[in-house]
């Protein structure tokens, strides 16, 4: 499936060691990854995309060459590009 989301080892790492609750969900992500680019959002230089995940959290997802996303790792938002 073209949509379909992989979350990464380092990403649940970076995400439980910045203190995130709970798991990260690969629909959740995939639903708010779906919303950004429908609005227009732009890639970054590494084909990345950034999705908020909750108040204060983005995901960096890059697209898998055959096909989906992976999330690469999970960041503060002031840590965002």
């Amino acid at each position: 499936k073209t949509s379909a989301v992989v979350v990464s080892e380092h990403a649940k790492l970076r995400w439980r060691e910045r203190g995130g609750q709970g798991p990260l969900r690969p629909g959740r992500i995939r639903h708010h990854l779906l919303a950004t680019l429908h609005v227009g959002a732009e890639a970054g230089p590494e084909c990345q995309v950034e999705v908020g995940l909750a108040p204060g959290w983005r995901a960096v997802c890059v697209p898998q060459a055959q096909g989906g996303w992976l999330v690469v790792t999970v960041i503060r938002e002031e840590e965002a590009c």
